[in-house]
């Protein structure tokens, strides 16, 4: 799909969530190179208008900067305030966030907060937008997941079983509108060259399992993915191995060991069992 049909299907708005950094800005660059205008959400407003003031400057297009906290009960509220008065096309509900630490080790009330953003945003998101754009007959739903989330994580359980319920509320979602003129799609990352991963500490880049890779070859599978409205897509070579491996090959119990082996390299001592 070249830019102008890619405009014509998903524009001319586009909300990206969780836009102020690694691949949510990625997210935010690519769909304003093909035309659309973004509406920025995050929690940093100094960057969000950064990243906004950049967009407009790169690509001619209009901005809106959107800040709340997607875990929050208002963040809907606080959205709708802005874009109950644009055409929105395309929404890609992309934020999230994961930490490594045994579920006993890690404060419930933080386990819960991230649910709340890992899940119940996503959902929200989906299904307020999702009745805009069947009225509109056309539009898409891109969410981001997770490696993570195709199998039990250990040590990084509550976060893979976020991933889990995104990439299973993405494929149902695909098939139940299909015919609408909507398309709904998951992108499902591994190890990408973000901030979020190259500034840990916790985590040798030399020993994660595959290639790191670019955000903004990320964006791109993501995005041709939503144009062909495929339900799952699984970005990277390394990443479609691993998965057919866990899935296809081994029993879910090996594969559960080897994240568990994994993880246990990179989690901090004192959040170990």
């Amino acid at each position: 799909m070249n830019d102008r049909k890619f405009a014509e299907q998903f524009g001319p708005w586009a909300l990206v969530t969780g836009a102020s950094s690694g691949i949510g800005t990625a997210f935010a660059h690519g769909v304003a190179a093909k035309g659309l205008n973004v509406v920025l959400t995050g929690r940093r407003e100094e960057r969000l208008n950064e990243i906004a003031d950049e967009l407009k400057a790169s690509y001619a297009i209009q901005t809106r900067v959107v800040t709340t906290n997607l875990a929050g009960d208002a963040f809907l509220a606080d959205i709708r305030q802005t874009t109950d008065a644009l055409d929105v096309g395309l929404i890609v509900s992309n934020a999230g966030a994961g930490s490594l630490g045994a579920m006993l080790k890690v404060d419930v009330e933080e386990l819960a907060d991230r649910l709340a953003l890992n899940t119940t945003a996503h959902l929200r998101l989906a299904h307020h937008f999702g009745e805009r754009l069947v009225a509109k007959g056309k539009g898409g739903i891109l969410l981001v997941g997770s490696m993570a989330g195709m199998q039990g994580t250990p040590l990084a359980g509550n976060y893979a079983g976020a991933k889990a319920y995104i990439h299973n509320l993405g494929q149902a979602l695909n098939y139940e509108l299909n015919g609408t003129g909507v398309h709904v799609s998951v992108t499902v990352p591994g190890p990408t060259n973000t901030p979020g991963l190259t500034e840990r500490t916790d985590i040798d880049l030399a020993q994660l399992p595959g290639p790191v890779m670019s955000a903004d070859k990320l964006v791109a599978i993501g995005l041709d993915g939503l144009a062909k409205n495929r339900p799952l897509v699984v970005a990277g070579r390394s990443n479609r191995l691993m998965d057919f491996m866990f899935r296809r090959v081994m029993p879910r119990q090996t594969g559960r060991n080897m994240m568990g082996m994994m993880a246990a390299k990179h989690a901090p001592a004192e959040l170990r069992m």
